[in-house]
């Protein structure tokens, strides 16, 4: 899943933000792990890493941590849950209406 894609997409078609910057909420936070992924590669080549860094994301026993970072895995499933709700609707609008 390309999260940054997903929240890029929400804001333009809402016209609000799905997070604000820095407010450590989970889409933030996972937002910034996959943007330290995708920009790894020009981190390097720029010296911007820390010589112990040598991955953009872990694996820990409480979920996905990065140097700036992290997201349990319980949150992960709960914001995975919210895009999939989102993808369905606007997939097939009739379904919001349904739901509701």
């Amino acid at each position: 899943m390309n999260f940054q894609v997903f929240v890029d997409l929400i804001n333009r078609l809402t016209g609000t933000k799905v997070f604000e910057q820095d407010d450590g909420s989970t889409q933030q936070r996972a937002y910034v792990i996959a943007n330290t992924i995708k920009h790894w590669g020009q981190s390097i080549k720029r010296s911007e890493h820390h010589d112990d860094d040598t991955v953009p994301m872990w694996l820990s026993n409480d979920g996905f941590v990065s140097r700036e970072a992290s997201l349990s895995y319980a949150d992960l499933a709960a914001l995975l849950g919210e895009v999939a709700v989102v993808a369905h609707d606007l997939m097939d609008p009739f379904a919001r209406g349904a739901r509701a």
